[in-house]
């Protein structure tokens, strides 16, 4: 009967409640029975939320994930892909804006937060040609193998990061950048919204991304003591960042909105001028810090322990001739 389900709420549910059984208590021919049904729904599923969830489930009892085909778009039947960059992207639906109610188009944003491995990659990336970082300043106590989220990133160096992945997926970069006449020496960031290259997802995608059709205080419900299931905070961080995609992902398929790192947004925060928008809420916060609707300013330069990234995109952007623009050159 589970097998041969296809409702995505009952599959992700199912994966998400027996894949929190220790697999110790599993008997083999059990653990092979679930072991079947969820690689064909990784590999076959449509849903982003089922895929994610399956994936999960998996990983939760040391189970081989099979490899994807990649892709830079998803398919017309699924809602996700795997990209040849090693993210997954979510297919996320259209629907109404959660901070005004306007009508909000689809978008692509990462399942997962940017990890250290792939912020390394456009760190050390030598043969890259556009502008970098000066510093980045990794504290490895805090996040300690390469699928923890990234930290100690800035909201520039999120933006740089964009560009960069931008032009090894050969697309058009959504950001350009010209000399601040306001303040000498600066730079103003020009997001090109035709451009269909990587970039930050909006404060309202963002929440809207998170709540994955809920309209409770997390995606998940109300009841703090289950954000122990979904997040990584104060309460049970352990003090440092936690790898990628071990919490349970939402009903989109998306991990730790909920916590583990605060992730840049593009807007300017209402109020404070210049601060960029974080959202989701730190390892080191308080559980209400991890609410969907909460956000704060920190100003764009700002480098800290807990401040991270995932990044979003359009959704047709892999089927675009760049809008018939010229790329942006480094040369």
């Amino acid at each position: 009967t589970v097998a041969g389900g296809d409702d995505s709420a009952f599959c992700s549910g199912i994966c998400l409640a027996a894949g929190s059984v220790p697999a110790s208590e599993v008997e083999s021919t059990e653990k092979r029975a679930w072991e079947s049904v969820w690689t064909r729904w990784y590999l076959e599923h449509s849903d982003a939320g089922v895929h994610s969830a399956a994936g999960w489930a998996l990983r939760q009892w040391s189970l081989p994930v099979p490899s994807v085909s990649l892709s830079k778009t998803p398919r017309g039947d699924r809602s996700w892909c795997h990209t040849p960059s090693g993210l997954v992207l979510v297919k996320i639906p259209a629907g109404k804006s959660p901070g005004d109610g306007k009508d909000m188009s689809s978008f692509l944003l990462s399942d997962r937060e940017i990890s250290v491995e792939l912020y390394r990659r456009f760190w050390e990336d030598d043969d890259y040609p556009g502008p970098k970082p000066k510093n980045w300043g990794l504290d490895e106590n805090i996040s300690p193998t390469d699928q923890h989220p990234s930290q100690k990133v800035d909201w520039e160096d999120a933006v740089l990061f964009c560009n960069w992945l931008s032009y090894k997926l050969q697309l058009t970069p959504c950001y350009e950048f010209e000399a601040s006449s306001d303040s000498p020496g600066s730079w103003n960031v020009i997001w090109t919204r035709e451009a269909n290259g990587i970039r930050l997802p909006t404060s309202d995608e963002w929440e809207f991304a998170c709540r994955a059709g809920s309209t409770t205080q997390f995606s998940f419900g109300d009841e703090e003591n289950d954000l122990l299931r979904y997040g990584w905070f104060a309460g049970n961080s352990n003090s440092r960042t936690h790898l990628v995609r071990k919490k349970c992902c939402n009903a989109w398929g998306l991990f730790d909105m909920h916590g583990n790192a605060w992730e840049w947004c593009w807007d300017v925060y209402a109020g404070q001028g210049w601060h960029r928008v974080v959202r989701g809420g730190g390892w080191n916060g308080a559980a209400r810090d991890c609410e969907s609707s909460i956000g704060y300013g920190f100003g764009p330069s700002g480098r800290s322990h807990d401040l991270g990234f995932r990044v979003a995109s359009r959704p047709d952007l892999f089927q675009l001739k760049n809008d018939g623009r010229v790329p942006v050159s480094y040369t």
